[in-house]
């Protein structure tokens, strides 16, 4: 298998300039907006969050002071970014794959499957990327009076590797520093109606550009796993599967150019040492060192107890950790990496989907399932930049309950945290904040009606196919089954036409399902969501407020 392409667009994204309001320290403020003093004349500092920030920013300009006093009492954006020069780029890339799989039956209940992958992909320095896979199917007992087991053992391991995005190699295009011109300006000095031209900032901003590592290389995950199936009374199955993923050469970017520790002081623009000088500018490196590790417990039950009534679902209890979540994952320290490794941002621990289907007194077809995930980590941050890497993923240390009350220290439901702590001090692990769990309880009715020529005998309410496979990790076994009819048409007639009249109920219990927790510490919004938990879960469940939907469905 091959694959070619040939990308090239014009992307303008911030031509216009975008201005970040972090929040932080500034003066506190009287009912007239003065600044508060004490007994010796200076100002009482306070946490102000970037919305008051805002407002200061808007407040003091609207009455015309000069814009060192607006910062001076707290106003004035954190941040300042704009891009310039030709938005217009373009690449060619090329990735080609080859599969050799063959399965050997060694006897009548023992099978051994072998397979081997190369991959090959331009525009990255590694060409040689092989992915071997094996896996064994054994079935003790067989080979009785029936030739029958109740009883399946599989295992295997195997190699998947990833391709780097097309859109990565685009940016090391578009942002080389000679086509598009990308600035950022730290507490910049100038707000809306009087920002500089490029031309100016060229002379007093380092630009920004985006390289690839050196030995940037295709990520792979090795997974490996091991599981029992089961058949039980009642026309039920049983299948425990352990997996276990570790993902080798993963993908984050890192400011190469930031600032070494120690050497920044945020009072002063453009100060610190640099590895590569202050001409050289800001550069983001994408990298391929990141790692994960994941375990998985899948408990998968599928019983057709008759022609009428099904039941099936799973549960799985799993633990992910990973020092990267995506190739945009910055570390909060460019140059100290170790403390990085810790809940990957996909590690929600249990997950229970429940499912059946049943057939009633006229036709009529009951199709329940109900979802339920426990909450997601999110990432705590303190919403500045401390360190002139010119990005907000500073995270805090852990302060003592005795330090609660004080200007830089925040202390809430989910911990004491200190927004400013000292160089060298161990800062809280990433991920470190659990969010909201989601769950959704759903229901479809159905009927239908036949009319026609008869074409095979009627069969009853549906069932719900094999055991059902997972979203994280993968599957290597291919134990994925089908839903069976709950979201689809409807118990057969056996007649040529069929009319299905159908009532969906999404999240019947209405239950509210927030999105993610916002984890910016200088946000008055931290800790809670702000919006809903978007879009569909699995099998098409609601995941916003309860929706009845009708449906008239007519095949032949």
């Amino acid at each position: 298998m091959g694959r070619s392409l040939t990308v090239a667009n014009n992307s303008p994204n911030n031509f216009g300039g975008a201005f970040t309001f972090a929040g932080g320290v500034a003066p506190e403020l009287d009912a007239n907006n003065q600044a508060v003093v004490d007994a010796s004349g200076q100002p009482v500092l306070t946490r102000i969050t970037s919305i008051e920030q805002y407002r200061r920013t808007l407040l003091f300009q609207s009455l015309g002071y000069p814009f060192a006093q607006i910062q001076a009492l707290g106003g004035g954006a954190s941040q300042f970014s704009i891009t310039g020069g030709d938005p217009y780029a373009e690449l060619s890339q090329t990735d080609a794959g080859i599969y050799f799989t063959d399965d050997w039956k060694l006897a009548s209940n023992l099978t051994v499957s072998l397979g081997l992958r190369y991959e090959f992909q331009t525009n990255v320095s590694d060409h040689n990327d092989w992915a071997p896979r094996v896996s064994v199917a054994w079935s003790p007992g067989r080979g009785g009076k029936t030739g029958q087991s109740g009883w399946v053992i599989r295992a295997g391991s195997g190699m998947f590797y990833s391709r780097i995005s097309d859109g990565l190699y685009l940016n090391t295009l578009r942002f080389n520093g000679e086509n598009q011109l990308r600035y950022t300006v730290d507490n910049p000095s100038f707000y809306l109606g009087n920002i500089p031209a490029l031309s100016t900032l060229s002379s007093t901003s380092p630009l920004v550009r985006n390289t690839f590592s050196g030995n940037l290389r295709a990520p792979y995950t090795i997974q490996s796993a091991i599981g029992v199936e089961r058949q039980l009374p009642w026309h039920t199955t049983l299948a425990i599967n352990y997996l276990n993923s570790r993902g080798v050469h993963l993908l984050r970017t890192r400011n190469i150019n930031a600032p070494l520790d120690g050497t920044y002081d945020p009072a002063i623009p453009l100060s610190g040492v640099r590895p590569f000088g202050a001409a050289a500018g800001t550069l983001y490196q994408y990298e391929s060192d990141g790692i994960s590790n994941q375990n998985q417990i899948i408990v998968n039950v599928n019983s057709r107890i008759n022609s009428r009534i099904s039941l099936f679902g799973y549960y799985t209890y799993g633990r992910a950790y990973t020092n990267t979540d995506t190739v945009s994952t910055f570390p909060a320290d460019q140059y100290n990496l170790t403390d990085e490794y810790g809940r990957s941002s996909f590690d929600i621990r249990h997950k229970v989907f429940l499912g059946g289907s049943l057939g009633t007194r006229f036709g009529v077809q009951l199709s329940p399932f109900l979802i339920f995930n426990s909450g997601r980590p999110f990432n705590v941050t303190i919403g500045r930049d401390e360190n002139g890497d010119l990005l907000f993923t500073d995270r805090p240390s852990f302060a003592a309950a005795s330090q609660c009350g004080q200007a830089d220290i925040v202390c809430n439901s989910f911990g004491n945290f200190n927004l400013n702590p000292a160089p060298g001090t161990a800062l809280i692990p990433r991920n470190f904040g659990n969010g909201p769990s989601f769950f959704s309880m759903n229901l479809r009715v159905a009927k239908t009606w036949g009319f026609g020529e008869g074409t095979s005998r009627p069969s009853g309410g549906g069932g719900g196919g094999g055991s059902h496979g997972h979203d994280h990790g993968g599957n290597i076994f291919g134990t994925g089954g089908g839903m069976g009819s709950m979201f689809g048409g409807g118990a057969s007639t056996g007649q040529r036409y069929q009319l299905t009249l159908s009532v969906m109920a999404r999240n019947l219990l209405n239950n509210v399902n927030d999105a993610d927790y916002t984890g910016n510490l200088s946000s008055p919004y931290f800790g809670r969501a702000n919006a809903l938990y978007s879009g569909f879960g699995a099998g098409g469940a609601s995941t916003n407020n309860r929706r009845l939907e009708l449906g008239l469905r007519f095949t032949f």
